[in-house]
């Protein structure tokens, strides 16, 4: 089968999404709804309707978010962990096993005549048996990554791009109270190591233009020890704009007062 990327890379002629907005969960960042309005047909099982999700979905089909549906978790180490909803779905919006059951019948396919979600998971085991997950580290010690900060001084630097806590997925994206706390409010800027920042001239709070290929956004600085020298951290994010949800070289001008 083919990954996501490829999937953005070169659209089908339909395209099935399940509870994800691409701008801001593909590597692709924005360009995924560009990619994504060159296929033929995009039908999206959405718990939300936005701007961005109207210019690629052809078809959008209400469906509960998680808390709304029965499922099963499975953590690093292996383990099944299944819940029920807690509350039921707003309005018509149904579970996504559901509208997949009845997608499926109506097409007249093979396996979909679950009865309950409990069928699923059932399912989804015996075809993940042997499957062995474990939450071990070995091997992560021989990753390497190359990137030069030769460039560092001359507005180049090396882009840190880990996924914001609170920006995981698009309940957590809109829960208020989680978007006010502090740990969100750091992630919202761009930050830097002490000592680019005193060669640079930046102090915290600047505005930075962060321009990363075609794609650019401003975001307010913030000094951070734990930032290695000739990077920067922008998070992904609904707050990183246009850039991609991914690490890369991006050119930073700040505003630096005579």
């Amino acid at each position: 089968g083919r990954n996501a990327g490829d999937l953005l890379a070169e659209p089908c002629a339909a395209m099935l999404l399940q509870g994800i907005e691409p701008e801001h969960d593909s590597a692709a960042g924005r360009a995924a709804i560009d990619r994504l309005e060159q296929a033929e047909c995009v039908v999206s099982l959405t718990s939300y309707v936005t701007p961005a999700i109207k210019r690629y979905a052809d078809v959008l089909l209400p469906m509960g978010t998680a808390v709304e549906t029965a499922g099963t978790w499975v953590n690093g180490e292996g383990r099944w962990q299944s819940v029920n909803g807690t509350v039921r779905a707003l309005g018509e919006s149904r579970p996504a096993w559901k509208i997949l059951r009845v997608l499926g019948n109506l097409l007249d396919l093979n396996g979909f005549d679950y009865m309950a979600v409990t069928d699923v998971r059932r399912d989804v085991q015996s075809q993940c048996h042997a499957v062995a997950l474990e939450n071990k580290t070995a091997g992560l010690d021989k990753a390497h990554v190359e990137w030069s900060s030769g460039d560092a001084g001359r507005g180049g630097y090396q882009r840190i791009a880990p996924v914001a806590m609170y920006g995981i997925d698009p309940v957590i994206r809109r829960c208020a109270p989680l978007q006010a706390t502090e740990k969100a409010e750091l992630q919202r800027h761009v930050l830097v190591n002490p000592a680019d920042a005193e060669r640079e001239g930046w102090e915290d709070d600047m505005t930075a233009a962060i321009e990363q290929g075609d794609a650019r956004v401003e975001l307010p600085l913030r000094v951070d020890y734990r930032v290695t020298p000739g990077t920067v951290v922008v998070f992904g994010g609904p707050h990183a704009g246009d850039l991609p949800q991914r690490a890369g070289v991006v050119e930073i001008k700040v505003e630096v007062a005579a």
